[in-house]
């Protein structure tokens, strides 16, 4: 045969071969073993296609450390501490040219300590105690017992007992002095703590569940929520001390059947404050999940003034984030623990962000969905400027020719109109701390924090009220739990925060509300979000026009102050001490004068109205028969001017200051004498 026809058939031979050979079979996971472990436990996770070359294996968000590796069979070490949780099963392998598709396996829970029920649960030997439980781990961590002594056997007393042997599922301890009978255990890993009722004689007598298995979720603030897309969207940061990303942002999308959520991990990033999130809808009509936050980003070495801004776009479960990650707002400068208040105007196609910097409210904005961001400056300058009295702010959308959102900071709300000021809306206090709003649909709640969660709505103004704005009285929201473990301390450190979900054909107002635990059997101390269903809301109306209060007039004395408004109510505001100086007098005026003690107004049918302190007839002496264009009132006396132009004054006569003038008068103004 030629040399050259042998060559060509040997290479039709192996193309022919490479042809007909099997495809390499697709890499899947089987299984686990073990389903659930802590730190210091060996994982196998078997199934095929994993090929030789080492990968690597993630449990959640954490690498771990991978012992051994073939096709069919890969162990890992659990070696980082994660809060007690289920978490999924990564495995990442070696292509050959490029990593292949990762693998997932959901299911695999991180326990805290258990220590086993029952009355083989506890081993005495002399002075020493054995206990015998589950994930332990793999090191040393803490005991401590608590038991009650004396002779009505209510003092508590709690110790540290000597740790003699730590193993996965034993502890051998020694017994501390005093200690009998009964007593509660805590047993301290890296992961957490197990609790139990024991005594000496018959192991376990009973359970104590700890803190974090109350419920909600580990966090140092508070989370927040948003409705896009007919998902409910939550965002929250959890502290891991120990690792290079300390406040790392979480996020997920709530199941509202079981209260269950999936994960739609964000860009990596860090922050000490409530994520702030906002749907904003183009141009074209498509919406878009916002996310803002103020902080830090390590990696990067960026700190710590910056706001920053991410996208994420629903088009399917889990969804995309923007590709280009987390982007700073240039030119503006925050503290990194000051929250941020994003508002969208889809009229004007407008974002929004107010924020607190040197205790004065500030704002920015952008009209080109983030391509270019203007420049900070005073909320109200026009005015000098609106006080914040504390880091947050809270703001929503009102749809009014005059407003374009509301303002949120401790103890105020107030209306703006693209920065500026419209007037506040309603009176609040100090009390209202840190406070939320919450645009239910026609209908306004503020969500704030006093001892307990709160919430107040906001009463809008009707034909036959002239009280423009008012807040209903406030109701609790949340109230204090039970634990059921004795010496265990609880309070609501952070802000509540609320958002609307709609489920099937219903709307909910769901609240979020921070929860801080202190256990003194297990030393922990436990910062905790949880989240509340308020309940089914009113079918959405239209919320009303915000007009700014306009005033034709404006009167002071000594201690306070009355104007005259543009629909010709007056309003008095400053110091009353008791003597009805501030005091709202009924029907509507076209003039008002104010002194020291009292005030005077000329009604819109132009007859005399006084109020305030009497004293010797400056309100009861009052000029009557005759209609007034004029008032004024000096501290001991007033003069009004008729109609027909002479002067009637009222009052202490002392030396002439009452006597009446004939006039014709076209002005008048009275002194002190």
């Amino acid at each position: 045969m030629n040399k050259r026809i042998l060559v060509t058939a040997l290479w039709i031979g192996v193309l022919l071969v490479g042809l007909v050979s099997p495809a390499q079979a697709q890499a899947t996971i089987s299984g686990v073993n073990p389903a659930e472990g802590t730190v210091g436990s060996q994982v196998t996770i078997t199934g095929s296609g994993f090929g030789e070359k080492h990968g690597e294996v993630l449990l959640g968000e954490e690498k771990s450390k991978v012992l051994a590796w073939s096709d069919t069979e890969i162990t890992f070490l659990v070696d980082k501490p994660q809060h007690p949780d289920e978490y999924a099963i990564t495995v990442l392998l070696q292509g050959d040219k490029k990593p292949a598709e990762p693998l997932m396996f959901s299911g695999f829970a991180i326990r805290r300590p258990r220590i086993v029920p029952g009355d083989m649960s506890l081993i005495r030997d002399g002075n020493t105690v054995t206990i015998l439980g589950q994930f332990f781990g793999d090191k040393k961590g803490a005991l401590r017992v608590g038991y009650l002594q004396g002779e009505a056997g209510v003092d508590m007393v709690v110790q540290d007992p000597k740790i003699l042997d730590w193993s996965m599922n034993t502890i051998r301890f020694e017994l501390p002095e005093g200690l009998t009978g009964g007593f509660v255990l805590a047993v301290r890993s890296a992961v957490g703590t197990g609790l139990a009722l024991m005594h000496l004689e018959s192991g376990v007598v009973g359970s104590v569940a700890p803190i974090p298995d109350w419920g909600g979720r580990e966090s140092e603030e508070n989370a927040s929520g948003v409705y896009y897309k007919d998902n409910f969207y939550i965002f929250s940061f959890n502290y891991n001390p120990g690792y290079s990303d300390n406040w790392r942002i979480q996020a997920s999308i709530l199941d509202p059947s079981d209260w269950s959520d999936v994960s739609i991990s964000p860009p990596k990033h860090e922050t000490e404050v409530p994520i702030q999130p906002l749907v904003v809808k183009d141009t074209a009509g498509k919406e878009t999940l916002w996310v803002f936050h103020t902080g830090h980003m390590w990696t990067n070495n960026v700190c710590c003034t910056v706001v920053w801004y991410s996208k994420y776009y629903d088009n399917g479960i889990p969804g995309t984030w923007d590709p280009a990650g987390w982007q700073a707002v240039p030119n503006v400068d925050i503290d990194e623990r000051c929250t941020v208040a994003p508002v969208y105007d889809p009229r004007n196609h407008r974002i929004s962000v107010y924020f607190d910097r040197d205790n004065q409210l500030r704002w920015f904005y952008s009209d080109d969905f983030g391509e270019t961001w203007s420049d900070d400056e005073l909320v109200g300058k026009e005015v000098g400027g609106v006080p914040a009295k504390h880091s947050f702010v809270h703001a929503i959308y009102w749809p009014s020719d005059t407003t374009t959102a509301l303002v949120a900071s401790t103890g105020q709300v107030i209306a703006v109109n693209n920065g500026e000021y419209r007037g506040s809306i309603g009176h609040l206090t100090d009390d209202f701390w840190r406070p939320y709003l919450v645009d239910l649909g026609g209908q306004t709640a503020l969500i704030y924090q006093h001892n307990t969660p709160m919430m107040t709505k906001l009463n809008y103004p009707t034909p036959d009220n002239h009280e423009t704005w008012s807040w209903s009285e406030s109701i609790p929201l949340v109230t204090l739990p039970d634990t059921g473990i004795p010496l265990t301390w609880y309070s609501f450190p952070w802000s509540p925060r609320g958002a609307v979900n709609q489920v099937g054909d219903e709307r909910h107002l769901y609240v979020f509300y921070g929860v801080h635990l202190s256990e003194a059997y297990t030393e922990e101390s436990i910062n905790r979000w949880y989240l509340h269903d308020e309940g089914i809301l009113e079918e959405v109306t239209p919320l009303p026009v915000i007009k700014p209060t306009t005033f034709s007039q404006v009167s002071g004395g000594e201690w306070h102050t009355c104007g005259l408004r543009g629909d010709g109510v007056i309003d008095c505001w400053g110091n009353d001490d008791g003597k009805g100086r501030t005091y709202k007098p009924d029907g509507t005026f076209q003039a008002v004068s104010s002194a020291s003690w009292h005030n005077c107004g000329i009604k819109t049918d132009g007859t005399l109205y006084c109020w305030g302190e009497e004293d010797r007839g400056r309100i009861s002496g009052r000029p009557t028969g005759n209609t007034f264009t004029q008032v004024t009132v000096g501290d001991w006396h007033g003069c009004a001017l008729t109609t027909g132009g002479s002067v009637d004054c009222w009052g202490i006569q002392d030396g002439g200051r009452t006597d009446d003038k004939a006039g014709p008068f076209k002005q008048v103004r009275s002194g002190n004498w």
